[in-house]
């Protein structure tokens, strides 16, 4: 399996300005350091939904498999494609709480896509 990475992150110029990172920040910092690691994972965004979940007990399974539902699998290719912004989505509907997602934020990602393709 390979992973085709972003060339840059969308939250490159991010900064929030406090020393102790809302949760949001912390899921967004996750995401994208799985996402450019080029781990070769079924889905990275899951992965480091999983391990923001571990760290921070709010977000439960439940988040991660909200995110795994909304993969699009394309049999002909043997892809799969995952929208940031679409698994910020499923974290706000899973724990509105713990995450808080605004428009800017989805309009930053919401080209955002990583691809994993079984070589």
């Amino acid at each position: 399996m390979r992973c085709l990475p972003f060339t840059s992150s969308p939250w490159d110029t991010t900064t929030d300005g406090d020393s102790n990172p809302p949760l949001r920040s912390l899921v967004r910092r996750s995401l994208w350091t799985t996402l450019d690691s080029g781990r070769d994972q079924r889905s990275s965004a899951a992965t480091a939904l999983a391990a923001v979940g571990v760290a921070h007990s709010a977000l439960t399974a439940t988040a991660v498999e909200a995110l795994t539902a909304r993969f699009e699998c394309d049999e002909e290719h043997l892809s799969v494609r995952s929208t940031i912004a679409e698994g910020l989505l499923s974290l706000d509907s899973a724990h509105p709480d713990a995450v808080e997602v605004n428009e800017t934020e989805l309009q930053q990602v919401a080209a955002a896509y990583v691809i994993l393709e079984v070589e």
